[in-house]
């Protein structure tokens, strides 16, 4: 007995009692910082997407009200005349070089009624570069202040898009009268009116007919608003394949259970490319350059996640 007392009191004495207490605390310590940890992470990545979201969303709304507004760019006057053409610039093709504008004449006292103010003869607005119409003709009896609507060629490459700037060549007008002696034109002022929504118009140095006839062109180019809306549609278009693709990996690898209302997702997404597309500003024609390096793989990797998926539940047991 004495003997298993003492054996009992040595194996006593071996244990401290600091030892379990020292080990036990460390243990829950690690657990609760893991939890902590862990605990953070979603918290984390939440206030991350948040944060972008919101900080794309600011800069959207920025970039939109920076825009230009419509308002004269451009206005001119020559010795001697009080006449002027007035060019409204209201939309562009960009496919086909043109912007459509309306012409109009105000100051034309030599040629009108001094009590009604109307046109006592024909006479014709002539422009350099000539418009894809020809001369913009007014008639007798009407106001010169009735706009006329023609198109003023530009040159440029819309396939560049949304890069793609345009140029026309030096806005020189003059008016001659019609009839048996017109007579050479009179050279007049030009006044541009910018009524292009998403685009930046300004005046620039162009090729002139002859050094004597000094008059800067227009260089119309998409306004920063334009170009961040653009580049955040087409950032959509790209994202969409590598959420497709990512789900369908994951439940392939059966890291995540299949479900099956998740197709129509799948479908979803596909049928989202081709409405985005459309809503690009000033979307080019189809086969551009966006076509062939976004949207034409956005399909592919979306139909390759469908395909991942229904392979999932095939093999899904």
């Amino acid at each position: 007995m004495r003997a298993k007392r003492d054996g009992l009191s040595r194996g006593a004495s071996d244990m401290t009692p600091e030892q379990p207490v020292t080990t036990g605390a460390a243990e829950v310590a690690g657990a609760a910082g893991g939890r902590r940890s862990h605990s953070w992470a979603p918290v984390s990545v939440l206030v991350l997407v948040v944060t972008v979201i919101a900080l794309t969303y600011v800069a959207t709304i920025l970039a939109y009200w920076s825009m230009p507004g419509t308002g004269i760019i451009y206005q001119d006057s020559v010795a001697g005349s009080s006449a002027r053409a007035h060019v409204d610039l209201e939309r562009i093709d960009e496919v086909n070089n043109k912007i459509t504008a309306r012409i109009w004449l105000s100051g034309a006292r030599s040629f009108t009624d001094p009590m009604t103010g109307r046109l006592t003869g024909d006479i014709e607005i002539l422009f350099y570069p000539a418009l894809d119409a020809g001369p913009v003709l007014l008639h007798q009896g009407h106001l010169p202040t009735q706009s006329a609507e023609t198109t003023l060629p530009v040159s440029g490459d819309h396939l560049v898009w949304p890069f793609d700037h345009y140029a026309s060549g030096a806005l020189i007008a003059a008016v001659r009268p019609m009839g048996a002696n017109p007579g050479p034109p009179l050279r007049v002022g030009v006044e541009v009116f910018d009524e292009l929504h998403g685009w930046d118009v300004h005046t620039g140095d162009v090729q002139r007919p002859t050094p004597a006839l000094a008059a800067p062109g227009l260089v119309v180019e998409r306004s920063f608003g334009a170009l961040i809306f653009a580049i955040l549609l087409t950032a959509m278009i790209a994202v969409l394949p590598v959420l497709g693709l990512f789900v369908a990996v994951q439940t392939a690898r059966s890291r995540r259970i299949f479900y099956p209302p998740m197709t129509t997702w799948f479908a979803a997404l596909l049928f989202a490319i081709i409405p985005l597309r459309t809503v690009l500003p000033g979307a080019p024609e189809p086969g551009a350059w966006i076509d062939v390096t976004v949207v034409l793989w956005a399909i592919v990797g979306l139909v390759t996640a469908m395909v991942i998926y229904v392979y999932a539940w095939w093999s899904a047991p």
